[in-house]
C-alpha cells in the first residue's frame, strides 16, 4: 500500500521486481494496493505540490516500469521549472477520511480476492491445543471469580509485603501481593 507519488510507485515496483542489487530466486506474488489516479479522481482527493531537484524527468523511471500510465505521470510531474527542478503533485493515503480509507482498502482487497488464511494442518493442530488450554483456563478463572472469598486479610500483610520487597527489590508491591496470596491459596 502506498501514496500516489513518484517514490511510492517506485518502491512498490522495486518490491516485486529484480534490481541491479537483488535478483529474486522465486518471483514474488506482490499485490499492489496503492493509490492510483483513478482512485484519486473517483474520490476527489486533494493533492499537494511537490518539487523534484534533478536534471532527468522524475517520471521517466515510472514510464520504464510499464505499469504506470502516461496520465498518471503527467499528474505526478507537471512541469520543468529550470534545468534541474521539476514540479508536480502527490496524493497521500491520509488525504482520505478514515471511513473512506477503510472502504477503499476493503475494495482493493476484494478486487484482488484477498481472503483470510487457513493455516496448514500442523499449525492448526498446535493452535487447537493452545485454544483448548486457553478455554480451560478461562472457565477455571470464571469459576474462581464466582466463589466467595472466605479468607480474611492477614493482620501482618504489610510486614510480609515489606519483607518480600526488601528481599526482591525489582518486584512491584502488587506482584509481591500476588505471590503472598498464592502461598496462602
Amino acid at each position: 500500500m502506498h501514496d500516489f507519488d513518484v517514490s511510492g510507485l517506485s518502491i512498490a515496483h522495486t518490491l516485486g521486481h529484480d534490481t541491479r542489487r537483488y535478483k529474486f530466486r522465486v518471483e514474488p506474488n506482490v499485490i499492489y494496493l496503492g493509490l492510483r489516479l483513478a482512485d484519486i479522481e473517483r474520490m476527489k482527493l486533494q493533492s499537494e505540490p511537490v518539487e523534484f531537484d534533478q536534471i532527468k524527468h522524475p517520471g521517466q523511471k515510472l514510464l520504464d516500469y510499464g505499469d504506470v500510465t502516461r496520465d498518471e505521470i503527467d499528474f505526478l510531474v507537471e512541469s520543468q521549472v529550470d534545468y534541474k527542478k521539476w514540479r508536480g503533485k502527490r496524493v497521500e493515503l491520509n488525504a482520505m477520511r478514515s471511513d473512506q480509507f477503510v472502504r477503499w482498502l476493503e475494495g482493493k482487497l476484494d478486487e484482488h480476492c484477498v481472503t483470510k488464511v487457513i493455516p496448514d494442518k500442523k499449525t492448526l493442530e498446535d493452535a487447537w491445543r493452545r485454544a483448548q488450554v486457553l478455554a480451560k483456563v478461562k472457565a477455571a478463572v470464571a469459576k474462581i471469580k464466582t466463589e466467595p472469598d472466605t479468607k480474611p486479610m492477614p493482620a501482618d500483610l504489610g510486614k510480609r509485603l515489606r519483607k518480600m520487597l526488601d528481599d526482591e527489590p525489582p518486584l512491584s508491591w502488587d506482584q509481591a501481593l500476588v505471590r503472598i496470596a498464592g502461598r496462602r491459596a
